[in-house]
């Protein structure tokens, strides 16, 4: 964007004097202002674009454009954005704002005029945000985030696109009022008969995309940061130790059947999420003469190291460090599945609750353990037995990565009513 001044000869009136012009060039357009000052062409410096200080109010009429100057770089930084080119009528239109409302700041000479100046020019900008269409902003938003988180955080993004556009085709960002929430959830729930945990996570997701299109300057309603919608926490999936040993001594006749075992025990013995175990093939070191795996979590970002305990490095050592190889590795969807076979064979099928919360009700169902074994249970299962053999739950966060204790004591909650429920089983009247 490029402000440069100048007088329109064509224009020169009966005392002699021209209108001193703005142009603004800036993405292949322009715009052309009057600053309201006029000035004989003999007092005009084409070369700095002032007025030459030999004329009278020469220093009042400088100050006054580069007051135009300010005002318009105000503007262009207020809409300039990733989104295209600055639609040239607003801009014209903001840039006539700011400068009625700088006059009426210079106008008043009481109270804190700086103060006074950045209210009023702030109420200004407010009512004059960049507009970009909902449909457009999805993609942004991807290529913004494409370095900061892994793929799958992103493709959950479109199930959400496909709920918002199923509830209304053509919804764009002013739709996103308190009253809109409400009504979708509805949906959510009803036509879409979303579980609350699903909901919960859509509407969580919406308001990411909201904050962040608000915070690059989007014309956003404001209700959306009033929104909220809480499901109960789920059930947590994990073996009792008795089962990893279960797991640990069965023997398979499929080789690789026995694989996806020990990958789930590996992760049963380490707490390593899935997305971090298919990395263990590169972060293998030694330190002191233990084996130690130091990597940087995929979902969390943070660093940690885990020391192999007896388990684990019974397990690499049987694959001599190639278990996690990539010619090794299913997908997560694809190593899911496995693993529920895996478990159903080696008789994981204690009965479990399983509790799906609709429309804040609670429906419970009891089913084999298999049926609900997924990856993600090898880092809770880990997680509650650690607790159980006696690992100060400060040395289990750093380990399992948690930014904050509090994610840290549900594995300790859960422990004590596993307790709970023990000795009421233990002294029940037969």
């Amino acid at each position: 964007m490029q402000i440069s001044r100048w007088i329109d000869k064509t224009k020169i009136d009966k005392s002699g004097a021209a209108p001193i012009m703005i142009t603004i060039t800036y993405q292949g357009q322009r715009s052309r202002f009057s600053s309201k000052y006029k000035i004989e062409p003999k007092y005009w410096n084409d070369a700095k674009e002032i007025i030459k200080g030999s004329a009278a109010f020469a220093e009042v009429v400088n100050q006054r454009l580069e007051e135009w100057s300010v005002i318009i770089r105000l503007a262009w930084h207020h809409l300039e954005s990733p989104f295209g080119k600055v639609d040239k009528q607003a801009f014209e239109t903001l840039i006539e704002n700011l400068w009625i409302t700088w006059d009426k700041i210079k106008a008043d000479t009481s109270g804190d005029l700086k103060l006074e100046q950045k209210r009023l020019l702030d109420e200004t900008l407010q009512g004059q945000k960049p507009q970009i269409l909902l449909s457009d902003f999805w993609t942004i938003y991807d290529q913004d985030h494409a370095a900061i988180h892994q793929h799958s955080f992103l493709r959950k993004f479109r199930s959400v696109r496909d709920h918002l556009e199923a509830y209304k085709p053509d919804i764009d960002f002013k739709d996103f009022t308190l009253s809109f929430f409400n009504r979708y959830v509805n949906f959510l729930a009803g036509e879409q008969d979303l579980a609350d945990a699903t909901i919960e996570s859509n509407i969580k997701k919406i308001k990411s995309l909201l904050k962040y299109a608000d915070i690059t300057g989007v014309a956003v309603p404001k209700d959306y940061a009033l929104f909220k919608f809480t499901s109960a926490n789920p059930d947590r999936v994990f073996l009792r130790w008795n089962e990893v040993m279960q797991l640990w001594d069965y023997h398979f006749h499929i080789d690789e059947d026995r694989m996806v075992a020990d990958q789930f025990l590996t992760a049963c013995f380490t707490g390593f999420r899935y997305s971090d175990l298919i990395k263990l093939g590169q972060s293998y070191s030694q330190s002191k003469e233990i084996p130690v795996f130091a990597l940087r979590q995929q979902k969390t970002r943070e660093s940690v190291s885990v020391a192999l305990n007896d388990y684990a490095a019974e397990i690499w050592k049987r694959y001599d460090g190639t278990l996690f190889n990539e010619e090794n590795l299913l997908s997560p969807q694809k190593f899911n599945v496995a693993l529920k076979t895996v478990a159903r064979r080696a008789k994981i099928d204690a009965a479990t609750k399983v509790t799906e919360f609709k429309k804040g009700k609670a429906l419970e169902t009891f089913v084999p353990k298999y049926e609900v074994i997924s990856s993600h249970t090898g880092r809770h299962t880990f997680a509650v037995n650690s607790i159980e053999k006696g690992m100060p739950l400060e040395v289990l966060q750093k380990i399992l990565g948690h930014q904050n204790i509090q994610s840290t004591l549900v594995y300790a909650k859960i422990v004590d009513e596993f307790k709970h429920q023990t000795m009421l089983e233990v002294w029940k009247k037969k």
